[in-house]
C-alpha cells in the first residue's frame, strides 16, 4: 500500500479522481480514518480525503512501514490501566490494530496499556529497524519489484476494475445487479448498503 500512497501523492487530486487510483484513495482513507468502513465516493468527498491524507502523510507512512503485528483485529477498548500504586496511567483507550504504529505500540508496552502477549510480532526499535532495512532493501527490491508489479497489475485490474467502475458510477440499478451477481443481495437494500458491499469486495486484499 505504500507504493500506492506514493503514487497518489505524486498526482494532483483531479488526476487521482479521474483514474483507477481513485479506488486506492478510497481504500487508504477507509483503512486509516474509517476503520475499514465504506467511504463516500462523490468528488467533494474524494477531494477532502486526498487533502487529509496529504496532511497526515508522515503518520500514514510510519504506520505502513511498521514491523509490529497485533493478535487482535479491529478496535480494542481498554477501560483503564493503573500502576502498582493504583494511579491511573491511561484510561478509555481505543486501539485499532491495523493502524497501530511501532512507536505507539512501544509506548503502550512501556506504560502497560498493551502486553507482549497482545502481539504476534513485537515492534522494533529505531536502531533495529535501521540495521535490518539496510540488508533487506538491497536484496528484496531487485527481485520483488519486477515480479510483484506484474502479478498485482494482472490480478487487481481483472476482478476489481469492473466492480470499482460500477461503484464509482454510483448507479443504483447497476450496483443492484452487481451485488446480486455476487450472491450478496437481500431485500430492501439501500444504495449505501450496496456501496458498502461493493467496497468490501474490492477491498478484501488491502492488508
Amino acid at each position: 500500500m505504500l507504493d500506492k500512497l506514493n503514487t497518489i501523492l505524486n498526482m494532483n487530486v483531479d488526476q487521482v479522481i479521474a483514474s483507477r487510483h481513485s479506488l486506492d484513495l478510497l481504500r487508504i482513507y477507509s483503512t486509516f480514518y474509517l476503520q475499514g468502513g465504506a467511504p463516500r465516493i462523490c468528488r467533494a468527498s474524494q477531494v477532502r480525503y486526498y487533502n487529509q491524507i496529504k496532511i497526515d502523510e508522515k503518520m500514514i507512512k510510519e504506520i505502513l512501514q511498521r514491523t509490529c503485528v497485533t493478535k487482535f483485529k479491529g478496535l480494542m477498548y481498554i477501560p483503564g490501566v493503573f500502576d502498582k500504586d493504583g494511579k491511573l496511567i491511561a484510561g478509555h483507550v481505543h486501539i485499532f490494530g491495523e493502524t497501530l504504529s511501532d512507536s505507539e505500540a512501544a509506548e503502550y508496552l512501556k506504560i502497560g496499556v498493551l502486553k507482549e502477549s497482545d502481539f504476534e510480532v513485537l515492534p522494533q526499535t529505531k536502531d533495529e529497524t535501521k540495521d535490518e532495512t539496510k540488508d533487506e532493501t538491497k536484496d528484496e527490491t531487485k527481485d520483488e519489484t519486477k515480479d510483484e508489479t506484474k502479478d498485482e497489475t494482472k490480478d487487481e485490474t481483472k476482478d476489481e476494475t469492473d466492480l470499482c467502475a460500477i461503484m464509482l458510477r454510483d448507479n443504483f440499478s447497476e450496483m443492484q445487479k452487481a451485488v446480486k451477481k455476487l450472491g450478496l443481495n437481500k431485500a430492501n437494500q439501500t444504495k449505501q448498503d450496496l456501496r458498502e458491499i461493493l467496497f468490501k469486495e474490492v477491498n478484501n486484499d488491502l492488508l
